[in-house]
């Protein structure tokens, strides 16, 4: 998980994203990723057993050095498919 983080207290799952995280580039380069489970996740819950979980919190990139980074990013990306990755 990235900066995603899960504690259960008696009846309640509690998850935590850190808010002031920037967030890096996606993998598509369209956005930026605050917080991810990475798809999903298997995590234990006492008295249920193990249970899947799955989030993302994402936002547009703002500043022109945002905007850069997730330009490289959908760079890369198409290489990698280009190069059958």
């Amino acid at each position: 998980m990235r900066n995603w983080h899960y504690e259960v207290k008696g009846d309640k799952l509690i998850m935590t994203v850190d808010l002031a995280n920037p967030g890096v580039p996606s993998k598509s380069g369209n956005t930026l990723v605050i917080g991810s489970t990475e798809g999903n996740a298997r995590i234990h819950i006492p008295n249920l057993g193990t249970v899947s979980v799955g989030g993302n919190i994402y936002r547009d990139p703002q500043t022109e050095a945002e905007i850069k980074d997730c330009l490289a990013a959908k760079k890369a990306q198409a290489a990698r498919s280009a190069a059958g990755l």
